[in-house]
């Protein structure tokens, strides 16, 4: 029986954290356990001590343990400790980002790529607008986080760098990028650098081959731009892919429904609580290195431009 380190968000409470070691120690027997906050673990995994990190989870799933992934959970990290009274939950998530894009879908519809007919209602549906969420086609573009910053105190934007993907899971960004670890745990480094210089001298062929073509404009350039579904069906879809964090950045202030703040504005309080009393002066350390990780953080973006 191998060690066991259990990573788990900051919501998990002391009775129940005493009750997993009981379980791990006396049913499972294992030689030893550990808990560690998921905040803590990911700026230890980007190399640093002191930070932020923002976990954006997808949806709110009710346990026996009263554990909650529908939230953005910020946690201010200095010198390796967490400062608990700093850490603070958002009840915004993935789910949300995608509910308003779809939103945003039904009033501008994508075309079919083949006809140019515009889906019809009854084909914009909830799934639809996770597929292109998900897609390589989706980022916040400079202009768009330009927009969220006229409309928030903090210039803050979601970034796709640093991001944490779960090793197994890659999606349509991650073509192409090797694992190194697994390339190293598995001894075959010299396959592996026989097989890039085959790719690099493929690469030096097509390339002069294409000297004359013309370049091809970025994704964030485009008015609209093709995807292929995993039906195969290929749409086109405009600037709504831009628009996808909006609920995230400015939160929710629609009559009727509870007021919830944005991202920019919960990470600007998690600063500020954190920086009191002993760490009155930390809070400059903490601006210089943010961590997203979670389903949110697979956005692609531009490079963060964080300024407190």
């Amino acid at each position: 029986m191998s060690p066991v380190l259990l990573i788990a968000s900051h919501h998990l409470s002391s009775p129940d954290k005493e009750r997993l070691t009981r379980i791990f120690f006396e049913d499972f027997g294992v030689p030893s356990f550990a808990i560690y906050d998921t905040g803590l673990l990911a700026l230890y995994a980007a190399g640093v001590l002191t930070g932020i990190a923002v976990d954006i989870g997808y949806e709110k799933t009710g346990t026996s343990l009263d554990i909650y992934s529908l939230t953005i959970d910020i946690t201010p990290v200095i010198d390796g400790q967490i400062v608990s009274n700093g850490q603070i939950s958002v009840p915004l998530g993935g789910k949300h980002a995608t509910q308003h894009l779809c939103n945003l879908l039904q009033q501008s519809p994508p075309a079919s790529a083949t006809t140019s007919q515009l889906l019809p209602p009854s084909e914009i549906s909830f799934d639809l607008a996770e597929e292109i969420k998900l897609s390589h086609i989706t980022e916040i573009t400079t202009q768009a986080t330009t927009a969220q910053r006229n409309r928030n105190r903090l210039g803050f934007s979601l970034s796709s760098s640093g991001e944490s993907t779960p090793l197994g899971t890659p999606d349509a960004r991650d073509e192409g990028v090797d694992d190194i670890a697994q390339i190293v745990a598995s001894g075959r480094m010299s396959e592996y650098f026989e097989k890039k210089e085959r790719e690099k001298a493929m690469r030096g062929k097509k390339g002069d081959a294409g000297k004359d073509a013309a370049p091809q404009k970025p994704n964030a350039e485009l008015p609209h731009n093709t995807l292929t579904l995993k039906s195969g069906t290929s749409i086109l879809v405009g600037s709504e892919r831009f628009r996808v964090a909006e609920t995230l950045m400015e939160g929710i202030t629609a009559p009727r429904e509870d007021v919830v703040m944005g991202l920019p504005d919960a990470v600007t309080l998690a600063v500020e609580l954190a920086c009191r009393g002993e760490y009155a002066g930390k809070r400059a350390d903490l601006w210089q290195h943010m961590v997203i990780v979670g389903g949110g953080a697979r956005i692609k973006g531009p490079p963060s431009t964080h300024h407190p």
